[in-house]
């Protein structure tokens, strides 16, 4: 017995052969740009960024009351500008402590 026979709905091409072409392009005509994606970032992914530990990251994530503006799950997802006011206040907070060549 075939395997498809079995399970109908199951196809060995993969998806993406299968997707019709206007849907693979997202109703964009060829050599059309896409809209600029946000480029939304975890706690963890800011700390990569800025080569600082995750833990100082959050401290200031918490304290600074910077808010995430929105969630993937439990995730939670912030934008550039939390990035730089986690630099900023990151840079704020060596100078104080009297640490050279900060962030």
């Amino acid at each position: 017995m075939r395997f498809s026979l079995v399970f109908p709905h199951f196809s060995p091409i993969p998806a993406n052969n299968r997707l019709p072409i206007k849907a693979a392009t997202c109703g964009r005509r060829e050599g059309e740009m896409a809209e600029a994606i946000p480029q939304l970032r975890t706690p963890g992914v800011i700390a990569a960024e800025l080569g600082e530990p995750l833990s100082r990251v959050l401290y200031v994530l918490q304290k600074r009351n910077i808010r995430p503006i929105g969630r993937a799950g439990v995730l939670r997802l912030f934008d550039q500008r939390a990035v730089e006011l986690v630099r900023a206040e990151l840079r704020e907070m060596a100078e104080r402590q009297g640490v050279k060549d900060a962030g």
